[in-house]
């Protein structure tokens, strides 16, 4: 092999790549920025290259934050309940686009700072793709769509549309429209978007206020819906629970995204699996302790295989975008193995917005902006450890 090609050789104690078992005193080849290769032994090609031993250490993926807010900031006041959550977030959207700019960077800047190499940005006007264009990151930028007035669904998809003609795009940053919730955009407005986006990302199931205003067509929803003049008194309630009303009507794409899911029982989860297309399921666990909200049923959503991911949410909820954190209450929320966790926050997410090719694991062909835990204890015999300990810092590799 040439000397002169861009070509770096790593070493470690540990290497997990997540797409098959730990590697123990394994090497990764690095070549014009993507990896080359993964492996226990060097072949006799690599015998004139240096090997930089980065010592007791673990390397393993980036992370995969399949859902957050980049344009929400960290309150005086954090929410302690969904209703207190519901005004936050609707004050945040009403921020002018020269400060959520600010905000914008400040969150890439942190979410880069723990190790994040792609993420799926839930926005109100798109102000973070050409800071994402910026950024080393790849992205998927949804731009929620919130209108409940069928009356109205015309008007605001038209505008959406060109706010999205405005922006600029490229392959590591795409954007899409996207419904809000089920309950908070109408019915013909989410068929709009269905019919025209084949990725979609929306709110399902958040809380026992959407079964509820689903259900009954009263609640809290009801009356926020009332407060902020988006309420329509035509609109007749479908008597269905979040899973039964998608399904029956027909409210869903080829790639969709759904967050939270925390008020689905046993049986909707089922139903959920009579959807003929992809379904991928992002859970942000912290959230829902601060906001004392149910979690979702994670040992029947992974039973009945769905593609489990993470997102910390936005700052108005969360005070940090720190995506190891959700890892770590998965562990002591769920019980969930270390690898699932890990998986989650990873390759399970890169297979949820579009970028497993790209990003996920490390393998062949994939860029290699790995993290590394440096110095790590010497009687750690489980290279996993250390990835669900805070107290050790992550890094990037490259």
């Amino acid at each position: 092999m040439d000397e002169r090609e861009d070509i770096s050789v790593f070493k470690a104690k540990w290497i997990v790549p997540v797409a098959r078992q730990p590697i123990e005193d394994g090497y990764i080849v690095v070549k014009d920025g993507k990896i080359y290769n993964v492996t226990s032994e060097l072949g006799p090609e690599f015998s004139s290259f240096k090997v930089i031993d980065t010592g007791n250490s673990v390397i393993f993926p980036a992370f995969i934050n399949t859902h957050v807010h980049l344009e929400h900031l960290s309150p005086l006041f954090v929410p302690v309940d969904y209703k207190e959550y519901l005004y936050k977030i609707k004050e945040a959207e009403l921020s002018p686009s020269s400060e959520k700019e600010g905000i914008v960077k400040e969150n890439l800047d942190q979410c880069y700072k723990y190790g994040t190499i792609a993420l799926a940005d839930f926005s109100s006007d798109g102000t973070s793709v050409p800071l994402l264009l910026e950024s080393p990151l790849f992205a998927r930028v949804f731009l929620e769509v919130k209108s409940f007035k069928t009356f109205e669904a015309e008007f605001t998809f038209r505008s959406i549309e060109r706010i999205m003609a405005t922006l600029p795009l490229s392959r590591k940053v795409t954007c899409h429209m996207t419904p809000s919730s089920l309950a908070f955009t109408s019915e013909p407005l989410i068929r709009k978007i269905c019919h025209r986006e084949k990725h979609i990302a929306m709110h399902f199931a958040f809380t026992e206020h959407e079964t509820e205003f689903l259900l009954e067509g009263k609640g809290l929803i009801k009356q926020y819906l009332l407060s902020i003049g988006d309420f329509d008194y035509d609109w007749q309630r479908p008597g269905k629970s979040s899973a039964r009303y998608m399904l029956d009507n027909f409210l869903f794409t080829k790639h969709n995204l759904l967050i939270h899911c925390t008020d689905l029982i046993k049986s909707e989860i089922h139903r959920l699996r009579e959807i003929p297309e992809k379904i991928n399921i992002s859970i942000s666990p912290r959230v829902y302790d601060s906001l004392s909200i149910s979690h979702p049923n994670v040992d029947e959503l992974i039973s009945d295989g769905f593609n489990i991911c993470l997102g910390t949410e936005g700052r108005i909820v969360n005070s940090d975008l720190d995506l190891r954190k959700e890892m770590v209450r998965c562990i002591s929320k769920y019980g969930v193995p270390y690898e699932f966790a890990l998986k989650f926050a990873t390759l399970n997410g890169a297979y949820a917005i579009g970028f497993h090719k790209e990003v996920g694991s490390i393998e062949p062909g994939k860029i290699a902006k790995c993290l590394i835990i440096r110095d790590i204890d010497e009687d750690i015999d489980d290279p996993y450890v250390p990835i669900f300990d805070l107290r050790y810092k992550v890094e990037w590799l490259v």
